[in-house]
Order: C-alpha cells, then structure tokens, then sequence
C-alpha cells in the first residue's frame, strides 16, 4: 500500500513540474538583479537585509555575505526598496534589461535622532544580524549572534546556545555539553554543521555532545523551533545548525591565548589557544579559511546522593509519613578535559550564483577522571562504609567531518547537492575501579531514627571517616574491576535540493522544490569487562607473595586492607558544608593493579597451575555481551513543498516529507549462570524497518512593516535508541528473582505532532519583541517499564526451555505505550539596543527571554507482593504473589516550569561587555507512583561575565571570561521531606587572555 503512495507521490511531483510552464507562463522580457548591502558606518556587510521590487512581491533577502540575487524582474526601469531593521530603508532606481544581470552595491545609513547619525556598535551590530534573521526566515527559528561566539566568548557553543528562549543545557562539571529545547532531551534534536549532520556521540542514545566544536569558526547558530518538509523529521524537539562563515575578502588572521583558573580544585592549568587565518586567491573566486586550537579545562565537581525510606505508607493527618535516611553517597569527581581540533574550509565561486563549498572538521577531546565514592549505610543492621575508587584515564572522543557540496542558480531554477563522510569514535580503553568495605563503619548511635532524621550534614559533621592505621585495616578490598570500551559511528549522507521560481503577476509568487536523501549509518560498540574478588577471604596475599612487590601492601587474615592505599585529607567539600576525609592514593592502586594482573596471566598461562579461576582477574562474559553491538541503519527521505506569496502579505508553505529507514541489527543472547559453571551466550539477529509521510504546513502572515503572525503545523518523529533497538538479551539464572533484559527491534518511533505560533514586533527602537505559543502531541511513546512474572502468569514468549513454571522474573524491555505526552508553553523574547537614549545608556544592548511551559502524561506500572488469597484445611493463611497493573498521570521528566535568560550588554569604543543572567525552574527529575519519593531538581541560576577591551597596541585586545560568578549548588529533593537528596557544585572559573586580529 505505502509503495503504492509513493508511485503516486512521485508520480505528482513529475507531473507537476512537467507542465509548470504551461500553467504560469513566465514573462520572457525579464532580467535578474545581483547586488551587495553594506553598512555607512562600519562598511560591514548585513546579512538578512530584505530587498524587494516595489510594486511587486518580489524581492529576496540578503545571505551571509550580504548579497542578494532576485530573477524575472521585468525590464525597464525599476524602484528597489531595501531595508534592514536598524537602519534607514532606502529605495533606487535599476533600469533591467531582457535576460541580463544588472550587480548593485547598496550602502544603508544607520537610524537617525533629530538629524543627528547614531553610531551602530560592533555589539549592536550583532544583534541586528540575528534579528534580520529571524525575521527574514520562513521558520520560527533563534539566533545565536556571531559577536556572541567570537569577540565575547562563552566556554562553548552549547553555553552560547544555552542563552536562548526555551533552552537549558544538561552540563558536566558546570560545562554545557548537551542542549535541551522545550525540555525536550538533547537525543530528540539533530546537530547539523552547515545542514550537514553531526553523528551522534553517545553509545546507546542518538544524542551528540557539541561542547568539542570550536565556536572560532562558526558565523552563527541556528536553533530551528519548527521544521519545513526540506529539513529531516526527526528534530522534534529542533534542529541546531551551526553556520560556517566564509572567507571574506584579503588576508585576515587571528591568534588567542588564555590561561584560566578553577576555582573548586583551585587550579591555574586550564589554557585555551586558537589560531585563525583566510584568504581569498584567483580574483576572489576561492576563498580558504583554517583553524586550529587548543584547550585545557578542570571540569571537577563534588556532589551528594541520600536514599531515603519510610516505615509506612499511611498519611498521618493528611501529611505524608516521616522519612528517614537509609544511605549517603560523598562523591569527589577530579575531571580534566582536554581538546584539539582543526578545521579547513575551501570555496570556490565559478559564478555570482554558483559555488562549491569543501569542509573538513576534526577534533580530539580526551578525558581523565577520577571518581572517589564513599557511602555510608545507616538503616541495615551492617552499618558498612563502602568506598569505591574509579580511574578512567586515556579516554576520548575523535569526531571527524567532511562534505563537499555545491550550489548552483540559473535563471528560475536551483539546485544544491553534496555528499558528506562524518565519524565519531568514543573510546575508553583502561577504565579501574576498585571497592573497599568497611564492616560496621557506621557507628551504631546513627542508625536509629532520631539521627536518621537530622540533616545530612550534621550526620556527616559527627561520623567523620577516620584515617586512623586501626579503621583502614578495617577496610578491606571487596572487588577490583576493569573495563574497556570502543564505539564507532560512522555516517555516509548524498543530497540534492531542487526549486523553481515563478513569478504569476506582480503581486502573486510562487516556488516547488523537492528533494531527497541518504543516510548509511554504521555504529559499533566494543567493551570488554574483567573482574576480581577479595571478599572470600582465601586471596593468597597472606606471606610474602605480594610485599616481594609492593613492601607498603597491608593484608590481614588473607584479605587486603585500605590501610597504605591513603593518601590526604580532601577539605572543604561543598563549601565546607560535609566532611569527606581521606582520599585514596591512585598511584598504588595502580600499582596493586598492575600486579594483581600480572600475577593473573602467570597462573593462567602455568598448565600446572592450581590456583582457583575464582581467585584471579577474570572476564565477566555475560555482561561484556550484554553491551556489544552493531547497527547499520540506511535511511532515505525526500519531500515536495511549494510556497506561494500573496504580495508582502501572505507566505504559504504546505509540504510533505517522506521517510524510510531499514536497520539490521547484530545483539548478544547471554545467560548468567551461577559460578563455576560458565556462561552462554551467542549472536542475535533482528531487522528493523519503519516508514512515514510528515505533513507540513506553515503560514506566515505580515499585517505591516513592523509586525509578523508565524501559524505552523507540522509532523515528526523520535526514533529509538540503539540500545533499544538492538536483539540484546541478558538472562540471569542466579539471581532472585530471576532476570530478563531484551532489547526490543519491533519499536516504533515516537510519532509527534506539533503546533507553534509566533507573534513578532520589530522597528528600530523595539528591536526585537515576539511571544511563541507551542503544543505538542506524542503518540507511541518509548517506556521501559519493570514488570515482574509470577508463578500463574505465562512465560514470555520463547523462553519456554529456559525458565519453569514457578520462575519468579523480573523483566525490562522497551516497549511503546498507548498513553499520549502533552507538552505545551509559551515564550517571550525581546532584544534591543538603546541607540535613542542620551549617553551613556545608549551604548547599552539587552537580550532578555522567559519561557513557562507545562507537560502531562502517563506512567504505566505495576507493583507484585505477597498476598493472601485463602486458608489450608487447617485455617493457615495461603499466600500468592500477586502483580497488579496501574497508570498513574504526572508531569514529563526534565520539564523545567519555567526558564530565563538576561544578557545585558556594553559596548563603547574599545570596551565590549556582557553580563548574563540564567534562571531554570523547578522540574521533575524522577517520577515514583509512591509521591513522597518523586524527584524534583530545584530551581537554580547562574551569572557568567565576559569582557573583552582593545589595548593601545594595534589590533590587540585583553579577553575575560568570569563564568558562575554566583557559584550555586543544583539540588535536588524528594517531595516528601525537606532534605536534599542531591547536592553538586563544580566552583566558579575565570579565563584571561589576549587575541590579536588582522
């Protein structure tokens, strides 16, 4: 049936573009008119400047480089009106003539007060850029102006991005690295450089880390709110496009240098350096541009995590029951992040109107991490402190980007087309941890529910984790483990873009384009898992064995203590409010390591050897299959749309996207089996195929000069994460209850309909001022829910021979729920610069934006307890686990209530400044059916400050960047008590640098 829809889609589109002549015949006494609009003051170009023939609905707007090309004009004189907000419009006179180019330069002059020029500033400038933008753009879309990401810096593109309406980012030692649009997860919006994509960067999920992209390079970031059918459909949440700039005209080079401090680890080793550098050879005609750069960051943090529980579950005088605390988790993360990367970009323009564009991209981004865990058990009889010590050093990311494309104009006719080869490569080769258990760590007097209900910190205050030679040889070594990882994707994408132009009378123009493309993506994943215990008590570390080696090891009875693994006292842990304690020395763990693996590999390769396999570093092959993949994805879309210009009125655009995806997937069947019997596992096979038609329609309506309604309908999809997809399946036989994990390939994407409205007010004082409305739908919604089999209930399908019929088994799989998501909000943007006011609040620029939104859903469950249901002979109570089915209603998850932004800019002469303001509102972070226990992260905010001032030297200019001035710490609470169940801070940063340009 769909192949049938196809064959009439196409069948359409050829028959539609076969006849457009005869049903609009074109004026043949027509000419086209190429030009470029330049600003008075600056001499800079204005991109989005809106040129239009008057009388007529023709016209065009002005592209990056400020030029503009507008065909069928009919010859004869000609009045041009161009006009740019911020700046007097201007009309001239071009006489055309029958199928020539008449090329134009146009100079605007600034606004004017009482016949007086008003000086546009370089960080006026910018912002008019991303008003024009938006304004010119036939989607809701917001602008990240090019000033923002050059000449006053935030860390990182995502940080940038962060800054506009609707947007929070998910960070990583207070570093931007995912962006969420609308609350959306960044795994719902695509990354395209130059509409070329991003892979994705994440080993299960579609989500790509920009925060490795170098913002030196870029012109601008687009964030698309809505999608027209010529852009992919599954961007629900957006589309983020970052814009090359262009070569401009001459030799122009740039080289920055800072240093940095961080504050949390007080550490002076975070630099930055960028070098820069362009040209344009053979009459202009190719331009090169190249970049390269470098950086150090300390992304440390320090954060909290309590558990808590309840002994019943009855309200008490409407109120929830008290809860207590049943365990506290102190984590120190150590985290240095370091970047390179190079980019080169050629163009070649062989016309006016036709060039050909070669990117290539490439960057390495490397992590060393080490993670100290302590967690203190307060409401098991127990009472242990386990210690658990991660070093993960040597790990990274290389991405690598390279397209060709090319564009190409012709009288009522263009095309653009390219072909482009991108690659992430995630790997970790040398993952350590080691876990440490002190038995009864936790002294008795903290267990009882009078201390259980202290604050947190009054806790911690009293314990204090000792360093004492008697405590640590209390701590003994539970498990040592070793992991490695290395995931490749690799993404192959052809496309072309058709439209032809006509012009039906003065007042009435019209456009078709069509289009397609094909995306092969591949994307593996490798990981290897090895692991040790102690906690047998049997290690041969007693004697001699080990201190042949390693003199400072500490072994009592047969098993391995803390004590020698210490090495200072970490103070001050978030703001002093907790004690931490000891920290352990990474230096001997890792060299207790190293010999523990080498005494492994002896006795594994000694035949005679007759050292139990349970006492030495062995492979966990069950989990290492529960993670290794393949997936190859092939993809092909395509899509007709028109558009139709009523005069400067009305714009409509209806269109339909289609799109077809076939997977083959390549997972593992594993079966857990108690030790010593060995493992099973073998290869699964699964194929995956889904297609739809997307819908589209947007309707823009310009009542006046300075107002515009944005209406837009359209479709798209989130497609499943791969390790959603993939025929994974881990079984565990040993465990109680049982254990059934699968991945599940008949998923359907999530299909999401969307409705925006935009109102927008622009002039030269306003500036910029719109409201957008959104509402989006969701069917088929990806759920994991938990659901637990009792004796009674059938065995899943195909596990027959594997569990019996009084199997109790907890089972998890993907599935797509019947429930609809309902998203909806509404956001207000307005920014301007204050040219009008006498000075010096006239060198002043405001960026502001707020955005409410509101979400519902579904989250199916089921709960299974013991329940009684009837007596023996003997009047005994006959007990059966019973699993009931329930839907509770809540919020999404990661939905923040409200979001703002304030940016409040100065810019006079040599001085250019930005403080800005960032607020995120309460959202829930993890819904429980048992409300007290539901997460809510709080509200939090943060101010950053860049300044940059040009020095007495020539082109040369001081650079500082003052990011989380307020230094806050992101917490999170359950709803039914006042403590915080989640603490992080990651400090305050400071950069100073200087850059000199030419």
């Amino acid at each position: 049936m769909k192949k049938n829809v196809l064959l009439v889609f196409f069948t359409f589109l050829f028959v539609v573009f076969g006849g457009i002549n005869n049903l609009f015949p074109q004026n043949t006494s027509t000419g086209t008119l190429i030009g470029i609009v330049r600003a008075a003051d600056t001499k800079d170009v204005l991109p989005y400047a809106t040129v239009i023939v008057v009388g007529t609905n023709n016209g065009a707007a002005t592209d990056l480089n400020g030029k503009f090309v507008i065909r069928n004009i009919v010859a004869g004189r000609n009045k041009i009106k161009i006009s740019y907000v911020g700046y007097q419009d201007k009309i001239e006179e071009v006489t055309i003539q029958p199928d020539k180019t008449v090329d134009i330069k146009i100079i605007l002059e600034p606004h004017n007060i009482e016949a007086k020029e008003v000086v546009v500033t370089a960080q006026a400038q910018g912002q008019l850029n991303a008003i024009n933008e938006q304004i010119s753009s036939k989607n809701i879309v917001n602008i990240v102006a090019p000033d923002r990401l050059q000449e006053n810096p935030d860390a990182n593109v995502a940080e940038a991005i962060g800054r506009l309406p609707g947007i929070s980012l998910i960070r990583s030692g207070g570093e931007g690295q995912g962006v969420v649009i609308r609350g959306l997860d960044p795994k719902y919006s695509e990354i395209t450089i130059d509409g070329i994509q991003v892979p994705s960067t994440d080993a299960t999920t579609r989500s790509t880390d920009i925060s490795g992209i170098s913002q030196y390079v870029l012109q601008g970031v687009e964030v698309y709110k809505t999608l027209t059918p010529d852009m992919d459909g599954d961007a629900t949440a957006g589309s983020i496009n970052l814009k090359l700039t262009e070569a401009p005209e001459g030799f122009h080079y740039n080289i920055m240098g800072q240093g940095g401090y961080n504050h949390l680890n007080n550490d002076y080793g975070n630099y930055n350096f960028q070098a820069n550098l362009s040209n344009r050879f053979i009459n202009n005609k190719l331009g090169l541009i190249f970049n390269v750069g470098s950086q150090r960051v300390n992304r440390s943090d320090q954060n909290t995590y309590a558990d808590f529980g309840i002994f019943s579950n009855v309200a008490q005088n409407g109120q929830y029951p008290p809860m207590y605390l049943n365990d506290i988790n102190l984590i120190d993360d150590h985290r240095i992040d370091k970047r390179s990367s190079g980019t080169l970009v050629l163009d070649y323009k062989y016309s006016e109107n036709s060039k050909i564009v070669f990117f290539n991209f490439l960057s390495h981004s490397s992590q060393d991490l080490e993670h100290v865990l302590k967690g203190y058990d307060l409401h098991d009889a127990a009472r242990n402190v386990t210690y658990l010590f991660n070093q993960n050093t040597g790990n990274g990311t290389d991405l690598y980007i390279s397209s060709l494309k090319g564009e190409n104009s012709l009288k009522s006719f263009d095309i653009s087309y390219g072909v482009a080869f991108s690659q992430t490569h995630n790997y970790a080769p040398n993952s350590r941890t080691w876990d440490f258990v002190n038995y009864g760590g936790v002294p008795s007097a903290y267990t009882d529910t009078a201390s259980r209900s202290l604050p947190i910190g009054t806790i911690f205050n009293d314990i204090k984790d000792q360093v004492s030679t008697s405590y640590l040889e209390s701590s003994l070594a539970n498990d040592i483990y070793v992991e490695s990882e290395d995931d490749f994707d690799k993404l192959f994408t052809a496309y072309f873009d058709s439209k032809i132009t006509f012009q039906i009378d003065n007042y009435t123009s019209a456009n078709i384009k069509f289009g397609a493309k094909y995306k092969n993506e591949n994307k593996t994943r490798y990981y290897s898992h090895y692991y040790g215990n102690f906690s047998t008590g049997n290690f041969p570390l007693s004697g001699d064995t080990v201190k042949k080696y390693l003199s400072w090891v500490d072994v009592k009875n047969g098993q391995l203590t803390a004590n020698g693994f210490q090495d200072h006292i970490l103070e001050n842990f978030l703001n002093g409010e907790f004690y931490f304690g000891w920290y352990p020395s990474f230096d001997r763990l890792n060299q207790f390591f190293n010999w523990y693996s080498g005494w492994t590999n002896y006795y594994l390769s000694n035949p005679n050897s007759t050292v139990s396999p349970q006492m030495l570093l062995r492979q966990d092959f069950a989990t290492e299959q529960d993670n290794n993949y393949k997936f190859r994805e092939q993809y092909i879309g395509t899509y007709l749309m028109g558009e139709v210009d009523l005069g400067d009125l009305v714009t409509f655009i209806p269109g339909v996207r289609y799109e077809k995806v076939n997977d083959n997937l390549t997972g593992w069947y594993a079966i857990q089996i108690p030790f010593p019997t060995k493992p099973f596992g073998k290869q699964a096979l699964a194929t995956h195929e889904d297609d739809y038609f997307l819908p589209d329609a947007q309707l823009l309506i310009k009542p006046n000069s300075w107002m515009q309604i944005h209406l837009s309908y359209t479709n798209s999809l989130n497609r499943p994460d791969y390790s959603s997809l993939v025929p994974i399946t881990y079984i565990n036989l040993g465990a109680s209850p049982e254990i059934l994990n699968e991945g599940n390939p008949e998923l359907k994407p999530e299909h999401w309909t969307n409705y925006d409205f935009q109102v927008a007010f622009f002039n030269n004082e306003i500036g910029y001022l719109g409201v957008n409305g959104f509402y989006k739908i969701a069917k088929d919604v990806i759920w994991t829910p938990v659901y637990i089999r009792v004796p009674g209930d059938p065995i899943p399908a195909g596990y027959e021979n594997v569990f019996n019929s009084n199997s109790v088994i907890d089972i998890t799989q993907p599935v797509n729920h019947n429930y609809p998501v309902f998203i909806k909000g509404l956001e207000f943007e307005w920014q301007t610069s204050f040219w009008y006011l006498p000075s010096p609040f006239k060198y002043f620029s405001l960026y502001c934006n707020y955005t409410i939104m509101n979400s519902s859903t579904k989250y199916p469950r089921s709960t299974t307890t013991n329940q009684q249901v009837g007596t023996d002979s003997r009047g005994r109570p006959i007990f059966k686990l019973v699993t009931n089915y329930f839907v509770d209603s809540g919020p999404m998850e990661n939905q923040p209530n409200n979001i703002a932004n304030l940016s409040l800019g100065y810019n006079y002469e040599g001085l250019n400044v930005w403080l800005s303001y960032q607020f995120s509102g309460q959202k829930l972070s993890g819904f429980n059916p048992q409300p007290q226990f539901s997460v809510y992260s709080l509200s939090f905010q943060r101010l950053d400050l860049q300044i940059t001032q040009k020095l007495p030297i020539n082109n040369l200019e001081a650079m500082l960047n003052f990011a989380n001035i307020n230094n806050p710490t992101e917490t999170q609470k359950l709803s039914g008590d006042p403590r915080p169940s989640y603490l992080n801070s990651y400090g305050w940063t400071l950069d100073l640098g200087l850059r000199y340009q030419l």
